[in-house]
């Protein structure tokens, strides 16, 4: 049977067929090696494998810790400088770095006595803490003008992305 023969059969793509008998377990989901395995009539559930496919496969919320880059939208309320992150979903067991700024992602609350899984919002729900901290120390006015200008620049970013700003020149 060919790659695409059992891709067409497990519902797949070829191509995660062929990352996956390279090695890169991560290549595919755990429902689908099942999928494949039922396809080739095999019993892989004591395979040490399956297991390392599973927690490779599980994907979380991660976002970027960096109170100046551009995934977290800075706003102001009562003062006090806050911001909305940007969650990234990547693979639980791996590091992932931040693509504009290059810093480690992050996928819990950065209290040291909480760290629940990060979830939509600026802020952990289970403890209150901001998922990233206001390094900038500003406050009131200052806060809203920095705010105002990171804000700025971001739909700048944003912007030139989407006009393909990736063209050389």
């Amino acid at each position: 049977m060919t790659q695409a023969e059992l891709a067409e059969k497990a519902a797949c793509q070829q191509s995660a067929i062929s990352m996956f008998e390279k090695g890169r377990t991560s290549a595919l989901a755990k429902k689908t090696v099942d999928a494949i395995a039922e396809v080739l009539d095999l019993d892989i559930s004591k395979h040490a494998l399956v297991n390392e496919v599973a927690a490779a496969s599980t994907l979380v919320a991660k976002y970027c810790p960096v109170d100046d880059c551009p995934t977290n939208t800075p706003y102001v309320v009562s003062g006090a400088l806050h911001f909305a992150v940007s969650l990234t979903k990547a693979p639980n067991d791996q590091k992932t770095r931040c693509s504009f700024c290059g810093e480690l992602l992050q996928a819990c609350c950065p209290n040291t006595e909480c760290k629940s899984s990060v979830c939509e919002g600026s802020c952990c729900p289970e403890c209150g803490a901001d998922y990233v901290a206001n390094c900038q120390g500003l406050e009131g006015s200052e806060a809203v003008r920095w705010a105002d200008d990171q804000r700025a620049h971001i739909r700048e970013i944003w912007k030139h992305n989407r006009a393909g700003l990736g063209d050389s020149g």
